[in-house]
């Protein structure tokens, strides 16, 4: 894409159709505004609706247009234009991309986190607690083993020699 720098973002206002369905550059947050002027030139994101049934679409737009409207995305992932549409062969297994506030799933996700962590803190104290009582294990060992030396050297001591 050659375009000349621009230290502002395109106006276009004056673009946007007139339309109850939400437009793709009315959906994305872009902070970058030769990114913002790059898809504005390059896709005429500003005049293209997102409408979620391809029927819908096809009804608005296929010949007839509305003003200032390029063309049309359906969740199906149809490409609805003035002159016909294009169907996508997967349109029959519903995909539903960007379809629901991401704040649940965010919080969903939070949720799993913190779960996580507090089943590793459970882990290390459980780890913890063994490991002291493998400690106590191993004295316990040690001092038996310990006193069945003893013994032996005991019981080699009282023996008389062979």
């Amino acid at each position: 894409v050659a375009m000349k720098f621009r230290d502002d973002y395109y106006d276009v206002s004056s673009q946007k159709p007139q339309s109850n369905h939400p437009t793709l550059y009315d959906m994305l947050d872009i902070q970058d505004n030769m990114i913002s002027n790059a898809l504005v030139e390059s896709f005429k994101m500003e005049q293209c609706l997102l409408i979620e049934s391809s029927e819908e679409a096809r009804k608005l737009i296929v010949g007839h247009a509305p003003r200032n409207v390029f063309q049309a995305w359906t969740l199906a992932g149809d490409d609805v234009r003035d002159r016909g549409a294009y169907s996508n062969d997967l349109s029959k297994k519903s995909f539903r991309y960007f379809q629901n506030d991401p704040s649940a799933a965010i919080e969903e996700l939070n949720i799993k986190v913190r779960n996580l962590r507090e089943q590793t803190a459970l882990q290390r104290q459980n780890r913890t607690a063994v490991e002291r009582e493998v400690g106590v294990v191993r004295g316990q060992y040690n001092t038996e083993r310990n006193k069945q030396q003893a013994i032996k050297r005991q019981l080699a001591a009282v023996r008389p020699p062979s």
